[in-house]
């Protein structure tokens, strides 16, 4: 028969902020050496002592695999230590050594939070995300644009295709609306 078990709630666990996973935070490479991080088979490549603006969803899994790294070396290098101290120490020891670091959740929470920095540019919990637009004359036209302007070239009637409106051309100050010349 499986127990109930009263799980205690953490005691910073005020400080927990629940964050959008499209805000932008700061990530740091805190780093000595160059970081590649991959998404989306892209390559990102982040110099050392750098900070950048991702979002958090990408800062959050490029932090992972960058503490992994830096764990690991750390666990190398205390596992050559540990071979220099006693040359003769057994392979069980030398995994617990390098376990110890890599299995370190305080340590592993303080390199994340090196890398990972919240902004805090609005503190309600709606955010305001504006979008660049692409301006009219920018954006080709339609293939249907196309056809209705060659439509009213042939001099066939606008209500046989009201649907689709051919966009304007760029009118200089001479043209008056409605009427031509």
């Amino acid at each position: 028969m499986l127990k109930a078990e009263v799980i205690q709630p953490r005691k910073n666990m005020e400080k927990t902020k629940i964050t959008d996973r499209e805000q932008e935070v700061v990530f740091t490479n805190f780093t000595e050496e160059l970081f590649y991080g991959k998404w989306a088979k892209k390559i990102y490549e982040l110099k050392p002592k750098k900070e950048y603006y991702l979002p958090f969803y990408l800062a959050e899994h490029f932090a992972k695999h960058l503490v992994d790294r830096e764990l690991g070396n750390m666990a190398a290098q205390k596992r050559k230590e540990a071979v220099v101290a006693q040359p003769n120490i057994s392979s069980n020891d030398l995994d617990s050594v390098e376990q110890r670091i890599t299995t370190n959740t305080t340590l592993r929470q303080g390199l994340l939070d090196k890398c990972v920095e919240s902004q805090d540019i609005e503190s309600g919990n709606v955010s305001i995300i504006r979008p660049r637009e692409v301006p009219k004359k920018d954006r080709p036209a339609l293939k249907t644009e196309q056809r209705a302007a060659e439509l009213i070239d042939q001099g066939v009637p606008a209500d046989q295709f009201a649907h689709v409106k051919p966009r304007k051309a760029e009118s200089d100050e001479s043209e008056f609306e409605g009427l031509k010349e």
